[in-house]
């Protein structure tokens, strides 16, 4: 009983929905959570519209679905708390926050192109003068056009990605070629002192995904991992599959979060200071990834090691059912028909990445 009370005092000091479930059934509700008609004694798998699976098979770490609470979809982060399972709910969607946002970056969209073709057209002509000086001073200019498209496109995209929004166009993809392809681009564009491997199974892994989501999500969780990693450490990213659902996992040496930082990380605004580098944006990258993963059926995982801490997004094999489906061939390019792999990893690469020579 004195461990019940102390976790109900512990929701109630939460300043977001949150309740705690025992033997898969609601527990004690916060207030806050009491607003969206939640019940003590409530079933909690019908209420799962991602991630059940991974819920039933979930031990330890942070695992971040999504829930269906008075007929709307919300993301939720689940830990272990005293022998409990406990749900954090993000708060209801600010959708004229992040309709503002996306104005915002729109307005700041087209100036940045003008920019960003001005100093296209002039690194070939800087690039023939010998001062090295002068091409790192254009290698940092470029790379930090590059931090700007990735934070105003994430801005652009907000609204879209988070409430659900944006058209879902998924192809018929075998998941271990593709998934190659993103970590050999990173890994052949140099991360200074970071090694980044990657291992599929041999036999084929064809799954149902939209690429350009899949990629945007992947490149944000190997960013972090980049990010976290001490100089001299190693990212071990690594496919499987279980049964009808892939599992990409990503485990970057050295990083250890606490449990409120590993939620915060994947709820948009909740970062706290100490997790977040005012030169990376807004924290809206890990929560956009977190949206691809529900959009594709799947959840993320992350569990903290003795070594590090290891991001696993699982994903279904099948064509989502009631998917917006969409001729991918039709979707804009975010990146302005710029390499992806250089926005999204743009914050985390070394500056000389960006000269004149190495970014075609």
């Amino acid at each position: 009983m004195k461990r019940e009370n102390q976790l109900s005092v512990w929701l109630e000091l939460l300043r977001y929905p949150a309740f705690s479930v025992e033997n898969d059934r609601v527990a004690y509700i916060n207030e806050k959570a009491k607003a969206l008609m939640l019940l003590s004694g409530e079933d909690i798998l019908p209420i799962l519209a991602t991630g059940q699976e991974e819920y039933l098979a979930f031990t330890t770490g942070c695992l971040c679905l999504t829930v269906t609470v008075q007929g709307q979809t919300r993301p939720a982060c689940v830990q272990m708390v005293e022998g409990y399972k406990v749900f954090l709910l993000e708060e209801g969607e600010d959708t004229e926050g992040l309709r503002m946002l996306s104005l915002t970056a729109q307005s700041l969209r087209n100036p940045l192109g003008d920019v960003m073709s001005a100093t296209d057209s002039l690194l070939p002509v800087l690039a023939h003068w010998e001062d090295p000086m002068i091409h790192e001073q254009m290698a940092r200019l470029n790379q930090g056009l590059y931090q700007m498209l990735r934070i105003i496109s994430n801005m652009s995209d907000a609204g879209e990605y988070l409430t659900g929004g944006r058209v879902f166009a998924p192809e018929s993809t075998e998941l271990g070629g593709f998934f190659q392809e993103l970590f050999q681009k990173a890994a052949d564009l140099g991360t200074g002192t970071v090694q980044i491997d990657f291992q599929c199974p041999r036999d084929l892994i064809d799954a149902y995904i939209d690429r350009q989501k899949m990629e945007r999500a992947v490149y944000n969780l190997l960013s972090n991992a980049i990010q976290h990693t001490p100089a001299g450490g190693r990212i071990h990213a690594r496919l499987e599959k279980k049964g009808k659902r892939a599992w990409l996992s990503i485990f970057n040496e050295g990083v250890k979060l606490d449990a409120g930082g590993q939620t915060d990380l994947f709820f948009r605004y909740r970062r706290e200071a100490s997790l977040e580098n005012p030169d990376r944006g807004v924290g809206l990258g890990l929560p956009i990834a977190r949206q691809v993963a529900a959009l594709h059926g799947g959840v993320i995982l992350l569990t903290q090691t003795d070594g590090g801490l290891q991001a696993t997004m699982s994903m279904g094999l099948h064509q989502p059912e009631g998917c917006n489906l969409g001729s991918p061939r039709l979707q804009p390019d975010y990146a302005g028909c710029r390499d992806h792999c250089l926005v999204e990893l743009s914050g985390v690469l070394p500056a000389s990445v960006f000269e004149t020579g190495n970014i075609n």
